[in-house]
């Protein structure tokens, strides 16, 4: 309904394509691969846990009824729902659910490529602000996001370059009166 409503009042005409941009690699820091103290393999199996999420909400959609909701423990962990609170990021998560959480610290998309399978227990601690040139000096003496993965990890944010989607716009004009 909101493409018909883009495509009516502004004209609006896009198309999807493959473009290399740039991208961080996520890997492994150590020739040796041991992890660092941040990171360690968690009691759950969170693709097992998000695959079962997902099969609950599809048959939720399915059958025409509003998911469930679910009780939750203030005070107990969840698992396999990795929060950031602050500078910390903390949870029980995937290797590729590290590199999504990591994109908007470091201002790209990362793409897993530890070879890592399972769910590992992660604890970060990064200054956000690390690299912003207006940043407040006073701040703690918190590391980057890329020096903190790589010390606190055992893992690397390493420059690279990967095709991507990339959404495209054609044409796009003023909207029209109502």
């Amino acid at each position: 309904m909101m493409q018909a409503l883009l495509a009516d009042r502004f004209k609006l005409l896009v198309h999807v394509e493959n473009r290399e941009q740039p991208v961080f690699n996520l890997v492994l820091a150590r020739s040796d691969g041991r992890l660092g103290s941040g990171i360690k393999s968690s009691e759950h199996d969170c693709a097992a846990v998000q695959a079962a999420q997902r099969a609950a909400a599809e048959a939720a959609l399915a059958a025409g009824t509003p998911l469930s909701p679910t009780r939750i423990d203030p005070s107990a962990p969840r698992p396999c729902v990795p929060f950031m609170s602050g500078d910390r990021m903390e949870g029980d998560m995937t290797p590729a659910t590290l590199a999504n959480f990591l994109r908007p610290a470091a201002g790209r998309f990362v793409v897993d490529k530890t070879g890592l399978t399972g769910s590992y227990r992660v604890t970060l601690a990064f200054d956000r602000m690390a690299g912003i040139e207006d940043q407040v000096q006073t701040r703690a003496a918190a590391p980057s996001v890329f020096t903190a993965v790589q010390e606190q990890l055992g893992l690397r944010l390493e420059p690279s370059r990967a095709m991507r989607e990339t959404l495209v716009i054609d044409r796009l004009e003023r909207p029209t009166e109502n």
